[in-house]
């Protein structure tokens, strides 16, 4: 009997070992004033929790490849990340995906505005206004993404190829200024899954040698 209990014993201090070990939860701003310094300090299997607020950035917020949740308390009518005046103008997408994350990475909760884009080197041109997934995928739920402008993919595009998840999201008057896809944009390969979001009131303008193409969505280059 005192085998049994002691093997018992080790099981469970293994089981509490491997709760402990299951994800920090990094608090903005209680522990770190800044989203992206929340994520720049978090490993795989964490939770960046985000209070209610407006959060202006100069730099698009980025995932540098790990597997983490970047999540708002109260959802996007309580908590909007918005592009200021950006650092670089190529650089000015409100959110890159860019090295590599797959749909562990999970952004969730929050309106997204204010975006022109980040410059896409295949294309010399800055796409993606609000989100730009650039041959990496993601997660992308519970957000608004509004009111950004980019040449092409005036709130979300996907190239290079990926393979994003947009969830339960409002995509809406946004605008591709000088092409394609007003609310999204995805080519060269890239197939975006979109389940139960809508698309609404997005722009593409297109250009005097060439008419937009697709307001709404535009999918096209495999």
């Amino acid at each position: 009997m005192k085998r049994f209990h002691s093997s018992m014993m080790i099981v469970g201090l293994t089981l509490c070992a491997f709760g402990l070990a299951r994800g920090a939860t990094l608090r903005v701003p209680d522990d770190y004033a800044a989203i992206q310094a929340a994520i720049d300090a978090s490993a795989d299997g964490d939770t960046v929790l985000v209070a209610p607020g407006q959060y202006v950035i100069t730099e698009p917020i980025t995932f540098r490849g790990k597997a983490i949740a970047v999540k708002s308390e109260d959802g996007p009518d309580e908590t909007t990340i918005r592009m200021g005046t950006p650092t670089d103008p190529e650089r000015a997408s409100v959110a890159v995906f860019e090295s590599n994350e797959t749909s562990d990475s999970v952004i969730d909760g929050f309106t997204i505005t204010g975006g022109k884009g980040s410059l896409e080197a295949s294309r010399n041109e800055c796409v993606g206004g609000g989100i730009f997934f650039n041959a990496s995928s993601g997660t992308v739920r519970s957000c608004a993404i509004m009111q950004n402008t980019a040449m092409h993919g005036g709130g979300i595009l996907c190239t290079n190829p990926c393979s994003p998840n947009l969830i339960d999201c409002t995509i809406a008057e946004n605008s591709a200024e000088l092409g394609h896809g007003g609310g999204v944009f995805a080519y060269g390969g890239s197939s975006a899954s979109v389940t139960n979001c809508i698309i609404r009131d997005n722009a593409a303008t297109g250009t005097w040698y060439e008419v937009g193409c697709g307001g709404g969505a535009c999918c096209f280059g495999g």
